[in-house]
């Protein structure tokens, strides 16, 4: 009973987090999906996150694409189960990244992007999650 109300629990977040990745990744990438917050995000990495990213080499608008690209393609992969480590290894470094940076500039209080490093860690244990030493010796047997 426990087992299976975790897995609906992860199978909830793990939902809710490619959902939510896939649409950050293209606030930043298409002007038609929100235009508003289209040119917040384009203001934003050229006034605040390029500065704090500026040994990447990459320019404002470079950076942004490649976040927004690496949101898109990770909240995909995450759907398919051969891709799903790799896609939440690396929505848990996006969104360490992002934390960093609003952390670096000042924000103060819960950033939408501390709630989803939580639910990509959350994930990326659920993924790893070890078997214990007992069981393992049990199918060796």
């Amino acid at each position: 009973m426990a087992g299976t109300l975790m897995m609906k629990i992860t199978h909830v977040v793990a939902g809710a987090l490619a959902v939510g990745t896939i649409m950050a990744g293209l606030v930043k990438l298409a002007p038609q999906f929100s235009s508003t917050s289209y040119a917040q995000q384009v203001h934003a990495f050229d006034i605040y996150y390029h500065p704090q990213w500026a040994f990447l080499g990459l320019s404002s608008d470079r950076l942004r694409s490649a976040v927004g690209i690496a949101e898109c393609v990770s909240g995909l992969a995450s759907l398919a189960k051969r891709t799903r480590l790799v896609s939440y290894l690396v929505m848990t470094a996006i969104y360490a990244g992002a934390v960093r940076t609003h952390l670096v500039l000042g924000d103060n209080g819960w950033h939408p992007a501390a709630g989803f490093l939580l639910a990509s860690c959350f994930c990326l244990g659920q993924t790893v999650r070890v078997v214990p030493v007992s069981a393992q010796s049990d199918k060796r047997a």
